[in-house]
């Protein structure tokens, strides 16, 4: 028998919504379409922690690292489980990068791609296109050895700021007087209903073609539409952004994501022939999304930890993985068993993690995903989720009932009905509609639950 490959490919940052697979008809993504419709696409997976905290950690350890842990700490990160089944890993990260060198196994071949961006740039210059050539020739030379491997491919997916080269930072911005490209207008949440659905279109497809006039915001130079971008014209820590400007700036998110696709399909065009052998694995996804203003109007209702955050793609193919969506809850902490049971790593291993193997899934392995509980949070706040509710919890608030000397219950009681907030999920995609009221025991179940986590007791 062969011996088995995988290949991961994680991105820091992708937007969720400006995908075709994930229900925006919109805007043209071939490549990631092509993806799904050969993968298992798992539409509630979900990040664990939001940036800064370095989800890259999440992917190899697959353990919740901001929590309180009871007893000896536990081990077996991926790195380790590699080592035991001797298998060989190889890393391309492109640079310079979100993710810590830190968190990234240093023992193995590593080699950083760089890239340049901008609107002066050839669309073959940049990052991820240097990162696909590369991992091309790695997969030429992976094919000819008997051995097991993985490699592991880290992104930046869309960086912060996003200014792709000409002719994609342009690709959805309609010239004046001309149907050369779909042009672009961003679905706004004031047309949403109270429940955070979309009015008019499918909840998932966020954006549609429109009339954003590319000559209504930028002078004659690319020079000058570049230092608008840079100089607020996208998403930041600066003063809230208009609806032009929110636009304009999710309009060239959409042409950089269109760039990242077409990249894609050189890579999936190396990897196809390989995954249809049964002994290939290809696993993508993202560590958390991007904010583009989907909020405006809606005001601050769920501490930073919404959906456009922290709800990312996940696609796993090859093996005996078969074509499949699901909307069993998922996790990054996930990805590592997952890798871990594909190179034939024992329970005792996956047993470490926090995170399940998703092959079980199409192993029809007893495995409890149904009644999964997701927690995940940051600096502000933290979160639990279930199939049907997700509360979010005030994290300064969550600190002092964790300092009550009570149970799990009192602890739970003792924290202000204002420190934290209910939504029925899936439907309200926006975190707007607060059913505490409705719902108070399910609130005290689902905060009990966190408590019972942050202690380190589940």
């Amino acid at each position: 028998m062969s011996a088995k490959k995988a290949v991961v490919l994680t991105f820091d940052r992708l937007p969720i919504t400006l995908l075709g697979c994930f229900g925006n008809v919109e805007l043209m993504t071939p490549n990631f379409d092509r993806l799904a419709a050969r993968s298992a696409v798992f539409d509630a997976h979900y990040a664990a922690r939001l940036p800064g905290q370095c989800e890259a950690a999440d992917w190899w350890t697959s353990r919740h690292h901001d929590r309180r842990r009871s007893g000896a700490e536990r081990g077996g990160d991926l790195e380790t489980v590699l080592r035991s089944e001797n298998v060989r890993l190889h890393l391309l990260a492109e640079g310079p990068h979100d993710g810590p060198d830190a968190a990234v196994p240093a023992k193995h071949d590593f080699v950083r791609v760089d890239g340049i961006d901008g609107l002066e740039a050839e669309p073959e210059e940049t990052p991820f296109a240097q990162l696909s050539a590369e991992a091309v020739r790695c997969l030429d030379r992976m094919s000819d050895r008997p051995v097991p491997e993985l490699l592991w491919l880290s992104s930046r997916g869309v960086p912060v700021p996003w200014i792709p080269p000409a002719e994609y930072s342009e690709f959805y911005l309609e010239e004046d007087d001309s149907d050369e490209h779909p042009g672009f207008q961003c679905d706004h949440p004031n047309d949403r209903d109270d429940a955070g659905r979309d009015k008019d279109l499918d909840q998932r497809a966020m954006l549609a073609p429109g009339s954003v006039s590319d000559e209504a915001w930028r002078d004659d130079s690319d020079a000058g539409f570049e230092q608008y971008l840079l100089s607020g014209g996208q998403p930041g820590d600066g003063a809230p952004l208009t609806l032009e400007d929110w636009q304009l700036s999710s309009a060239v998110c959409a042409g950089y994501v269109a760039l990242l696709d077409h990249w894609l399909g050189m890579l999936l065009d190396a990897l196809e022939p390989h995954l249809d052998t049964g002994t290939w694995l290809l696993l993508v996804t993202s560590g958390r999304g991007i904010s583009l203003g989907e909020r405006v109007g809606l005001g601050e209702t769920c501490l930073g930890i919404g959906d456009e955050m922290m709800r990312v793609p996940l696609f796993v193919c090859g093996g005996e993985v078969g074509p499949l969506r699901t909307d069993q809850l998922s996790q990054s902490l996930d990805v590592a068993p997952t890798v871990a049971d594909w190179f034939g790593a024992g329970p005792e291993h996956r047993r470490a993690y926090d995170g399940i193997s998703l092959l079980s899934l199409s192993r029809g392995d007893n495995v409890s995903v149904q009644d999964r509980t997701l927690f995940y949070g940051s600096a502000r706040a933290r979160a639990v989720r279930t199939s049907d509710f997700c509360v979010v919890a005030d994290a300064d608030a969550l600190r002092r009932a964790l300092a009550h000397s009570g149970d799990d219950r009192s602890c739970a009681e003792s924290l202000p009905q204002s420190s934290s907030r209910l939504f029925i999920k899936p439907d309200d995609v926006w975190c707007v509609n607060d059913v505490t009221v409705e719902f108070p025991d399910v609130r005290l179940t689902l905060l009990r639950s966190l408590i019972e986590f942050e202690r380190g007791e589940c």
